[in-house]
């Protein structure tokens, strides 16, 4: 399966009104100031909600731990693919709004993809 397309469909499941009615439950809790909780907290629930809930690893020859090296392989080797990048960034930005994230922390959030 090509790399946009991937990219594409997780970037769907990242922006379903269920997994971001998900992520701003479990930040509401945590305080502004703890930036890093929220990013540990944001990372915990796309691995078990996008990466492993769901049927992107499906897309790809291998199983289980196979299959989400192959993922994290195939989106570090295409980050820089503006297509990806507007993909996951749009994406990224709603789930960090949705948590909570101030301004700042949004933007170095969205530097890093």
């Amino acid at each position: 399966m090509e790399a946009r397309e991937i990219m594409f469909n997780m970037s769907k499941l990242m922006s379903e009104e269920k997994f971001l009615a998900q992520i701003e439950s479990e930040c509401q809790s945590i305080l502004p100031t703890e930036v890093n909780l929220k990013h540990t907290k944001i990372q915990e629930l796309l691995i078990d909600n996008v990466y492993l809930g769901s049927d992107i690893l499906n897309q790809f020859d291998e199983n289980g731990e196979k299959a989400y090296v192959t993922m994290q392989s195939l989106m570090a080797e295409h980050q820089s693919d503006p297509l990806i990048s507007q993909y996951v960034g749009q994406a990224m930005m709603n789930v960090l709004q949705r948590a909570g994230m101030n301004e700042q922390a949004i933007k170095t959030e969205a530097g890093s993809q």
